[in-house]
């Protein structure tokens, strides 16, 4: 497995723990039914890839936002990395969300994100995941996903979840949520963070310091599916894009921008 050959090693000051799949949370999410404005957005090229960018003129889901795809919001750096923020302008916040222009299939997904993920606001989500093709012209929350959330909870440590979700029908969807029992607490800036979508399994696992792997793993999960909900591993069959998302239910908390930088994502296609 990609994931497992550096479970030993050095070890950061704080020991990363592994993980195993015993500490599971399932709940049924509503669907979503928002307008979302990909087709008229702008364009950029960031890790080898081309993505566009939301921009809704109205309130729109998740979290009853405007999303930017102004270069306040959404930009890249000299040094080839991507810049998105929630910032406040014209008495309104903006947040951020982009959509991979390219359907990639089974294989290893990864995001190297350079932010402090365990100091995040209580109620700014970040996410990275796959969503079907259809949420180019229509929201839909991702069916594999990686997220970064306090959920609304102010003096909550932990901020990681991975999600595999499907529609069950139209008023509803059904999600398995994983979230580790020892946060994930970072040394500084850098982590990494990945799944491996195979025909029949999906494995995610995060770790301290960008590689993949390094040898600073902290949490590893597998999901094989979920017999009480008739959830399994989502199929290739359904064209899936990268989706990269900042949202904040209304102005983040203390009415200061936030921004996040990610240094690269890769994709490693299964051999």
């Amino acid at each position: 497995m990609l994931f497992a050959q550096y479970t030993t090693g050095k070890s950061l000051p704080q020991k990363p723990k592994t993980q195993t799949i015993h500490d599971v949370q399932t709940h049924i999410a509503p669907t979503i039914n928002a307008d979302s404005i990909y087709e008229a957005s702008r364009t950029i090229s960031f890790a080898g890839f081309r993505w566009k960018v939301r921009q809704s003129v109205v309130q729109s889901e998740p979290g009853n936002n405007f999303f930017s795809n102004a270069l306040s919001e959404v930009s890249t750096t000299n040094d080839k990395k991507l810049r998105l923020a929630i910032n406040s302008r014209d008495t309104y916040w903006h947040c951020a969300e982009l959509v991979a222009d390219t359907v990639l299939g089974y294989g290893t997904y990864a995001i190297f994100p350079e932010i402090k993920l365990d100091t995040l606001p209580p109620n700014v989500m970040i996410e990275f995941g796959l969503t079907p093709e259809k949420a180019l012209h229509t929201y839909i929350p991702a069916d594999i996903a990686v997220q970064f959330t306090r959920l609304g909870t102010l003096n909550s440590t932990n901020t990681l979840q991975y999600v595999v979700a499907r529609p069950d029908n139209a008023e509803q969807r059904k999600e398995r949520i994983f979230r580790p029992e020892e946060p994930f607490r970072m040394q500084g800036f850098y982590s990494t963070h990945a799944f491996t979508w195979r025909e029949s399994s999906l494995e995610f696992a995060s770790y301290h310091d960008h590689g993949l792997p390094t040898p600073y793993l902290a949490v590893l999960w597998e999901f094989l599916g979920s017999p009480a909900l008739n959830l399994q591993v989502p199929k290739s069959s359904t064209p899936y894009r990268m989706r990269l998302r900042l949202w904040s239910a209304g102005a983040p908390v203390g009415n200061r921008a936030f921004e996040l930088v990610v240094k690269t994502i890769r994709f490693i296609p299964l051999k």
